[in-house]
């Protein structure tokens, strides 16, 4: 518990504002190349009762491994569980995050519970008309005038 809570941080959902835990890192640590490196030695004591050079092929095949563990847990902590907003998706793409969040409404939206029990606070989109833009804009530049 201790060890996880020192990898992660909370935060929110960018777009539903529920909360969630991020995993800080998404690279390989010291901790883990020295992991890697002692896994590959007992691998190789164990299977050959001595230190061959093969210790190095296995280091580097621990070494991807953890990679790819470490890549994948901090990418999937990202995608929140509650609306289904992926950032990383949406900054290459937001169309086809618009689509995997409206995926997820139309989920929870079957679901009674979620939706009785467990409601989400969305923002919502304030509408501003053509028109109304402009008289903001001239009232505001006449009361920066007036103010002169």
């Amino acid at each position: 518990m201790v060890y996880t809570e020192c990898m992660s941080h909370s935060g929110y959902c960018a777009f539903c504002r529920s909360p969630k835990v991020y995993f800080k890192r998404k690279r390989l640590g010291f901790l883990n190349i020295l992991g890697a490196f002692v896994g590959a030695m007992a691998l190789n004591y164990i299977f050959r009762h001595q230190i061959d050079p093969i210790v190095f092929v296995i280091f580097v095949a621990n070494m991807f491994a953890i990679e790819l563990a470490i890549k994948i847990r901090w990418r999937m902590s990202l995608i929140c569980h509650e609306c289904g907003f992926d950032p990383v998706i949406y900054k290459r793409n937001p169309a086809v995050a618009c689509q995997m969040v409206k995926a997820k409404m139309d989920e929870r939206k079957a679901d009674p519970i979620k939706t009785i029990f467990f409601p989400l606070a969305l923002p919502k989109r304030k509408e501003i008309k053509g028109a109304e833009v402009g008289l903001k804009k001239t009232a505001q530049s006449i009361e920066e005038l007036s103010a002169l």
